[in-house]
């Protein structure tokens, strides 16, 4: 149903304050499932998400692995590391690295932002997007066939591939690199 199910961790008594608790999940489901998780202070890990999946930490580091539907990843507070080979991606770290894998993407349009930490994207020659970078306190490096089409300092535009999507990557305090794909 479009309800969705909410897990949870709650004392059963009345909580003593000289109590902890360490509490994880593991959720199996169909890959065709589509996926929203929030976690307040921990880490989040998706596999093999096909419909699309959106995932919230606030304080913990998010690794996701999609191959279709659109992929949302926000972390407050932690790493993000993505393997996306889908059409349509957000990933937004206030206080992190970045680091997506997107060598199996075609058309491919979004926007990737760190605040404080660099940005790593892995591509292939079949990738297509119109990619702007854009960088406060940091450089810009690109390995990977890129048709610059305007460039200045702290911003570069151009073409990978034939273009089509629009794909703006940004970071307030770190360097973007736009790397070619081991194959």
């Amino acid at each position: 149903g479009s309800d969705g199910k909410r897990i949870s961790h709650h004392w059963k008594t009345p909580r003593n304050l000289a109590w902890s608790a360490c509490v994880s999940y593991k959720i199996v489901a169909p890959a065709r499932l589509a996926f929203a998780g929030i976690s307040y202070n921990g880490a989040i890990t998706v596999s093999q998400a096909a419909a699309g999946a959106r995932l919230v930490s606030h304080n913990g580091a998010v690794k996701a692995q999609a191959s279709g539907g659109p992929l949302h990843v926000e972390t407050y507070n932690g790493d993000i590391t993505a393997s996306y080979a889908g059409a349509e991606l957000t990933l937004l770290t206030h206080n992190g690295e970045v680091e997506a894998e997107l060598a199996a993407c075609k058309d491919l349009s979004g926007e990737i932002i760190s605040y404080n930490g660099g940005i790593t994207l892995a591509v292939a020659d079949g990738v297509s997007t119109d990619l702007t970078c854009e960088t406060y306190n940091g450089g810009i490096s690109c390995d990977a066939p890129w048709q610059v089409k305007k460039l200045s300092r702290g911003m570069v535009t151009g073409r990978l591939g034939d273009g089509g999507g629009k794909l703006d990557v940004t970071t307030h305090n770190g360097s973007i690199e736009i790397k070619k794909a081991a194959k």
